[in-house]
């Protein structure tokens, strides 16, 4: 529950601004638990990233002994796995204020692109002016 909690409260605001009240309230934990296991919001980051790099290690080998070293399409995957979970988080990110997705141009293409699975959802997309 903190995993999540702190990544959602990550995205939603600088780091400098991130609350350790608003994480441990939307985890559901006391302060002392929070305390037990981290020293502060830097060391929670820390464990969130390198949390993020073994996740993502572990997808990268996985997918290469399947696929037989097929390193390129280990690429795509990771793209349109990352798009998918970006999309899925939106909605709920956009509800709570007006936001602004600044996305790689290797996201926003193809048929697990950013733009494409946003239509998918009844979102109209438009160019900015």
């Amino acid at each position: 529950a903190i995993y999540e909690a702190a990544i959602e409260e990550f995205i939603q605001v600088p780091f400098e601004k991130a609350s350790i009240n608003k994480i441990i309230q939307k985890a559901g934990i006391s302060r002392g638990s929070f305390y037990t296991y981290f020293e502060d919001k830097r060391e929670l980051l820390s464990f969130v990233l390198e949390d993020t790099k073994t996740q993502w290690f572990n997808f990268c080998i996985n997918y290469l002994k399947k696929s037989g070293g097929d390193f390129w399409g280990m690429m795509e995957a990771m793209l349109d796995n990352r798009n998918k979970a970006w999309v899925e988080k939106m909605p709920a990110i956009m509800t709570e204020a007006p936001t602004l997705f600044v996305v790689g141009a290797g996201h926003l293409p193809g048929d697990n692109g950013v733009l494409n699975l946003l239509k998918q959802q009844g979102y109209t997309i438009e160019a900015m002016k």
